[in-house]
């Protein structure tokens, strides 16, 4: 499905970009710090994803977070001493590209937590196609598309912070209303489209202000570094949201499986039939349960189980196991947003990095229109 999209930005590019070989100025390549960096950000993801499974504090995970800091020591100390740094430290003296680098990488983190996990359940636990999941999701970016420039001209005006505390807010709001959304019996409602609409606000009043913030104080070749350090960080916080909540999602699911199983087992001893049936028909619900990630509406099989589909109480059997297996998948989906929600609330305290003196806000609006014009939201 991209490779439509991949042509027809390559046949954009060949007709609106121009072919003008632009001039090119040679610089070193920070290879010491591009492996410190890449070993310290792989140590955290991987972490981040296993941390559950293996013990926070197994040797394992231990290991991983000591190399995280060592690597991540090393490549700070790296930066100061080389020629032509990778990341150049000396942007983050200035404070409101400091708070603009901590912005993007908490929304971005809790944007791809929305874009990633509730496709998942409208797959996974609603039973929806991808198209479909695809097209439910459309509200967050569309919102995000209208919200950005409406809120990069605001943002000059009076400055990011108010701004990125109210996109916070969204956000933090679009959460709780996922999370009571996602619970109730037919989540798919005008409800989740408005709470979707709400997070991808959220998160326009928040990237926009940081984008301009970020190029705020920087001219030259100082406001390309910037830019370039900036988009890294968007990066990464794709990449830790990913970690982040695909690890506390599996961690999730494999709690509820087992409750699911807990659950089987009471149940199946509850239909009057021998022993060693209900052993073969628990054998059989588990295996599946254990086999397959599907939560949707299905009852468990109980094929080849040697056991008269329409015998008295097994159909009553699956259809409780079958409710009872979708209801702990929307728990633990549901789950997610609600434990993120302090977190969204709290990275709205970035905004105090923002704050500036009146005078300085006007002397620089008129700079950081012409960068905002360079560098796009």
């Amino acid at each position: 499905m991209n490779v439509p999209i991949c042509l027809v930005a390559i046949v954009c590019s060949w007709f609106l970009l121009s072919l003008r070989r632009p001039d090119v100025h040679r610089v070193d390549v920070d290879i010491v710090g591009l492996v410190l960096c890449t070993v310290s950000i792989f140590s955290l993801t991987y972490l981040l994803l296993e941390g559950n499974n293996w013990g926070w504090f197994s040797t394992k995970a231990i290991s991983f977070a000591g190399t995280f800091m060592v690597c991540l020591t090393a490549f700070l100390l790296v930066e100061r001493k080389v020629t032509a740094p990778m990341v150049n430290l000396s942007l983050f003296q200035n404070r409101l590209f400091t708070g603009a680098s901590i912005t993007v990488v908490t929304s971005t983190l809790f944007l791809v937590g929305v874009t990633v996990i509730l496709p998942q359940f409208l797959t996974r636990v609603q039973g929806y196609s991808e198209l479909t999941a695809s097209l439910l999701v459309s509200p967050l970016p569309l919102a995000i598309f209208v919200s950005t420039p409406f809120i990069s001209r605001l943002a000059v005006k009076i400055g990011p912070a108010i701004p990125v505390s109210c996109g916070f807010v969204l956000m933090g709001t679009g959460y709780v209303w996922l999370h009571d959304v996602i619970r109730e019996n037919n989540p798919v409602t005008w409800s989740m489209i408005l709470a979707l609409a709400v997070v991808g606000c959220g998160f326009g009043f928040v990237i926009a202000p940081s984008q301009v913030a970020s190029a705020l104080a920087f001219e030259g070749t100082m406001l390309t570094t910037a830019q370039s350090v900036y988009g890294m960080f968007r990066q990464v916080g794709i990449v830790l949201s990913v970690a982040v909540f695909v690890g506390s999602l599996t961690h999730s699911l494999d709690a509820a499986n087992k409750q699911n199983i807990g659950f089987a087992r009471q149940a199946v001893r509850e239909i009057r039939l021998p022993s060693n049936v209900q052993d073969v028909i628990l054998a059989s619900t588990t295996g599946q349960l254990v086999s397959e990630r599907e939560y949707s509406r299905t009852a468990p099989s109980t094929e080849n189980t040697q056991v008269i589909p329409n015998m008295p109480g097994i159909l009553e059997y699956k259809n409780r196991v079958a409710a009872r297996v979708k209801t702990n998948a929307e728990e633990a989906f549901a789950g997610i947003y609600k434990t993120s929600v302090p977190f969204v609330f709290v990275a709205a305290l970035s905004a105090f990095l923002y704050r500036r003196s009146r005078e300085t806000h006007h002397a620089e609006s008129d700079d950081s229109v012409k960068n905002l014009e360079m560098t796009g939201p």
